[in-house]
């Protein structure tokens, strides 16, 4: 389920995963949260159950965005918009701090909340 979405400047996060898309238009998507509630995107994706968020969780939560990313990115090429991905990453207990606003989108999956987050051609730094 997805709830409303709201923007904010700066947002501190138990866990994260992320990418930046960078060329034309530079972007910012992470997928944030309790570790519990990563964990419900990690496991389908890597059909395999997670029991905690430790780095192979991590890394399916990357892969699922960086899969997500690509065919994005593969879209907006044929449309003669010129974007190349960086290696996702992820992250404990920081914030995400942006000149410009960072969109927020909860998404609910199993009663637990993940948010959306996503920053268009705008400096992301996470401290």
């Amino acid at each position: 389920m997805l709830k409303k979405y709201y923007t904010v400047k700066k947002y501190t996060f138990p866990s994260v995963a992320y990418q930046q898309l960078v060329g034309s238009h530079d972007l910012f998507v992470g997928l944030a949260g309790e570790d519990e509630a990563l964990i419900n995107i990690a496991s389908p994706f890597a059909k395999e159950e997670f029991k905690v968020m430790n780095e192979e969780a991590f890394d399916s939560v990357c892969e699922f965005l960086n899969v997500s990313n690509g065919l994005y990115a593969s879209k907006i090429i044929t449309d003669d918009i010129h974007i190349d991905m960086t290696p996702p990453q992820f992250d404990k207990n920081k914030t995400i701090k942006s000149d410009g606003d960072i969109y927020v989108i909860p998404i609910i999956i199993n009663g637990k909340q993940t948010d959306l987050l996503v920053v268009v051609d705008k400096k992301v730094e996470i401290c």
